[in-house]
């Protein structure tokens, strides 16, 4: 695991990250802009992060039946772990919410409260 989030930590560096000056949408000014999205998008980053997620689940005995967040920013993800969890044999499936963040927000409450199970 560690190999690949060096790689991963590589890929960000390279594809999502940027220094110069920046005018962010609050206002203020940074001077690096940091858009995952390149990452996510990327053949390479988009396997890497899929296979951290689901090691991160077996490691912390999480069950999942699926995956999702907001569209757009998640749906790469999303998509990677459902690919690499059917690859491996324990599939993980993708779901996309197009919903505002105050209605997914509750809906995720409502979800969790009713599905989360954890094996501790």
């Amino acid at each position: 695991m560690d190999e690949q989030l060096r790689e991963l930590r590589d890929i960000i560096r390279k594809k999502s990250l940027r220094i110069g000056d920046f005018t962010l949408t609050s206002g203020k000014k940074s001077s690096y802009y940091l858009d995952c999205r390149t990452t996510t998008l990327d053949p390479r980053g988009a396997l890497l992060i899929a296979r951290l997620i689901l090691q991160n689940l077996q490691k912390h005995n999480i069950e999942a039946d699926a995956i999702g967040g907001l569209t757009m920013g998640a749906d790469p993800i999303a998509t990677a772990v459902a690919v690499v969890s059917g690859l491996d044999g324990r599939p993980v499936g993708s779901r996309q919410n197009r919903r505002r963040r105050s209605s997914l927000r509750a809906h995720l409450r409502t979800a969790s409260a009713n599905k989360h199970r954890l094996k501790m």
